[in-house]
């Protein structure tokens, strides 16, 4: 074809072995990044779990002994592939408002743990925005978690001395002594 220049042979194949370097470099950066997301393990995923009994087992792993459930519950895990649960959390919804007034209903984070094999790797992070999101897809406008004074920070806080530091950093702010509340926006 007239004006059309053909590269000689030897430069096309080092075209093509750069184009399938490029290919093969990016494949493992892709991998490399899905490594670093999935903290080792592949694959996990956050789902809903219809029966919080379920849970039970894991929850008694991880130090939890008492619930207070409510009128309605949300109950969600991350899991990796072998089903092995990684985090678990609970909203619960609540009869009455938290100041002990009767009207309406209130939504507690009532549980929020994350397995020792599996923390300080943003889980805690990732289920304070998973609530962001359910409680706004509900008008929620308050999220409320409740706290024992000396508590401990979640197991997924990095760096975080108490608990009211890591609910702070999440958002939350003091509502009373031992309560933290979430303006939830959309």
């Amino acid at each position: 074809m007239p004006g059309r220049k053909e590269a000689p042979r030897g430069a096309r194949g080092r075209s093509d072995k750069m184009t399938e370097q490029k290919k093969r470099l990016t494949k493992e950066q892709i991998q490399e990044m899905l490594n670093k997301t999935c903290m080792g393990r592949q694959w996990l995923v956050m789902r809903r779990v219809d029966d919080f009994n379920s849970l039970a087992g894991f929850l008694k792993a991880n130090h939890v002994t008492q619930v207070r459930l409510g009128e309605e519950e949300l109950t969600y895990e991350i899991v990796d592939k072998e089903n092995t649960r990684a985090a678990a959390f609970l909203l619960t919804r609540r009869a009455g408002q938290p100041d002990g007034g009767k009207e309406g209903s209130t939504w507690f984070l009532a549980v929020m743990k994350v397995a020792a094999d599996f923390r300080g790797n943003g889980l805690g992070r990732t289920m304070v925005e998973k609530v962001k999101k359910l409680m706004a897809a509900r008008d929620v406008k308050k999220v409320y978690v409740e706290l024992d004074t000396g508590t401990e920070a979640p197991d997924d806080a990095e760096g975080v001395s108490d608990a009211f530091s890591f609910w702070k950093a999440m958002g939350f702010e003091e509502d009373g002594m031992t309560r933290m509340v979430l303006a939830v926006t959309k």
